[in-house]
């Protein structure tokens, strides 16, 4: 059977994908900089507790960028799966067990850690 093809290629509007793209990793870079600024230069973070702080804030911030981008609506418009729910817990718990217990990485004392990156979600949904 011979392939069918369309009269003109399909084109694809990407433009306002790329800037939302762009606006969205600015805003990331911004809010883990200033995370790490605050861990570093307010806290007084060792060199290998701020790494463990920075593994920890880029788990948490890319599930609060995730659910952002989710859906075309505001976060709380439209409930996400409990697969997806599920996964998201346990990511966030497996990183904050090996970043408190300091399995494969310096321990980190107990800080506010996800609250952050609740904060920065919603700041990103509007």
């Amino acid at each position: 059977m011979p392939c069918v093809s369309a009269a003109t290629p399909n084109a694809w509007r990407i433009d306002n994908l790329t800037i939302a793209g762009i606006v969205l990793s600015v805003c990331n870079l911004v809010f883990c900089s200033c995370v790490l600024a605050v861990a570093f230069f307010k806290l007084g973070l060792s060199t290998g507790a701020l790494q463990t702080f920075a593994a920890v804030t880029s788990v948490c911030s890319g599930q609060s960028v995730f659910y952002v981008v989710r859906d075309r609506e505001h976060i709380w418009s439209s409930w996400p799966s409990i697969w997806l729910v599920l996964s998201s817990v346990a990511d966030v718990l497996i990183i904050g067990w090996l970043a408190t217990r300091g399995v494969l990485m310096a321990p980190l004392p107990f800080v506010c850690r996800g609250g952050c990156s609740a904060v920065f979600a919603f700041f990103l949904d509007e």
